[in-house]
């Protein structure tokens, strides 16, 4: 699959993956969001078919992180907030 933009939904599980983004080769990469089966919802940066760079991932808990990630963990600046609106 060539580089360009792409939707995935992968079905037969409830909740299902769905991702909407850039692609390159098949695999996430660039800017895109996801929201993944236990409620997760991930929009930034993408590479290599991991959270990498910028982004804002959501919580089902409402617990919201936004900053850097390599390798699809935190990594580097962030923000985490909580709901009641407390951060650190």
């Amino acid at each position: 699959m060539p580089a360009g933009a792409c939707s995935i939904t992968l079905r037969g599980k409830v909740p299902e993956f769905f991702y909407k983004g850039d692609n390159l080769n098949g695999k996430r990469h660039g800017h895109g969001i996801a929201r993944f089966p236990e409620g997760r919802t991930y929009v930034g940066d993408w590479k290599a078919d991991r959270m990498h760079g910028y982004g804002t991932i959501r919580f089902p808990s409402g617990n919201t992180y936004t900053g850097e990630f390599a390798n699809d963990m935190k990594h580097g600046q962030g923000t985490f907030v909580f709901p009641e609106g407390s951060w650190y």
